[in-house]
């Protein structure tokens, strides 16, 4: 059998420690990455989804003078289910 020193087998410990810190900081990194990446693909498909600004400035203008034309209309339309 080889015949280790303390001093060596205390170096060789502190040496696997220390790469094995390294591996769970890399880990940890390339998940925080990946995570990051994915968030920003929902983000772009979010951004895909929704209706250009022009259509939604439209319907909202069109719904102002709609309300703003015919007060009493928006009223009479309502009904009451009880």
């Amino acid at each position: 059998p080889e015949e280790l020193t303390f001093a060596s087998a205390q170096a060789e410990a502190r040496e696997e420690e220390r790469r094995v810190r390294e591996t769970v900081r890399r880990d940890k990194t390339l998940l925080k990455e990946k995570r990051k990446r994915r968030e920003e693909l929902f983000i772009e498909q979010k951004k895909r989804k929704l209706l250009p600004d022009t259509i939604l400035e439209k319907l909202t203008t069109a719904s102002q003078t709609n309300i703003k034309k015919s007060p009493g209309k928006a009223k009479e339309g309502m009904t009451i289910l009880i």
